[in-house]
């Protein structure tokens, strides 16, 4: 009996002591699993922190900058106001020498509507309001400058228009068009014996062609600048008098020709409805 109750004993014992050593063996694993666990953590918020720490460094370095630019900005607006008051009063105030701020502003939110782009948008939206008038000022005076050197108070003037006229039935290859009938040179700097303008006042200039053919007939030809062309215009029709027209801006110097040109496109005989082609430009802008 007490053979038997040993016997017992040791059996229990082992198997007791087999399940301590698989209990410690699975603590062991899990221990290892949440040390694992934890230490993925600590690396992902490691990799944070540094990108944290990165983006803060970017966002001082964007501070000082902006700092930077707000005392540009604030001595420019002193140097700006005394310019001011050192400037003559007169110049400042007279109507016809500078357009008031709220002027430019109501502009300039007109042309955002528009959402059209104009040359003073960048300054007055980046400048102060005594810039603004510094830079309104500053042109007002150059232009004035420029047309009293002409014994002139007013912007000269430069148009014309002229029309074909019967001479001008036919079309030749590289023929510069002459167009007779002028309805107004204001400047006289279309000639219409030649058809060539010559410009006198560097600027900023716009020309139109207006060219009809008759029946069944076609042609070509170029806005030519000194020799090269700026604009083209093709015109024809097979079932009806054919009408094409077209405009082009382009910047001139002094002693610059413009004329009308044809090409080797073009029909034989009596090919152009004189009385309704015409050719015309004017000055936009003259440069100051």
């Amino acid at each position: 009996m007490a053979i038997v109750v040993l016997l017992l004993y040791a059996v229990v014992h082992t198997a007791y002591g087999n399940s301590l050593k698989q209990s410690d063996n699975c603590l062991s694993n899990i221990d290892e699993t949440v040390r694992n666990h934890v230490q993925e953590i600590r690396n992902e918020f490691r990799i944070q922190f540094e990108k944290l720490e990165k983006e803060n460094s970017a966002l001082r370095t964007d501070l000082v900058t902006l700092r930077t630019e707000v005392s540009v900005l604030k001595t420019k607006a002193q140097l700006g106001q005394q310019t001011i008051r050192s400037l003559p009063t007169n110049d400042l105030t007279s109507p016809n020498t500078l357009q008031s701020t709220s002027e430019i502003e109501s502009n300039v939110t007109h042309n955002k509507r528009r959402k059209t782009r104009v040359a003073p948008i960048r300054s007055l939206q980046l400048l102060d309001q005594t810039e603004i008038v510094i830079y309104m000022w500053l042109n007002s005076v150059k232009a004035k400058n420029s047309y009293h050197d002409k014994g002139d108070e007013h912007a000269p003037q430069v148009a014309f228009q002229a029309k074909l006229d019967n001479s001008q039935l036919t079309i030749g290859n590289s023929q510069t068009i002459k167009f007779h009938a002028v309805d107004f040179n204001l400047g006289d700097a279309y000639n219409h014996q030649t058809g060539v303008f010559t410009c006198l006042i560097p600027g900023t200039y716009m020309f139109h062609l207006t060219m009809v053919v008759d029946l069944g007939k076609y042609a070509q030809f170029y806005l030519v600048k000194n020799g090269h062309d700026f604009g083209r215009l093709f015109v024809g029709n097979q079932n009806h008098t054919g009408s094409s027209s077209t405009s082009s801006l382009i910047e001139l110097e002094a002693q610059d020709n413009v004329w009308i040109e044809s090409t080797t496109v073009h029909s034989t005989g009596n090919v152009m409805k004189y009385s309704w082609s015409y050719f015309s430009g004017v000055l936009l802008f003259q440069r100051i």
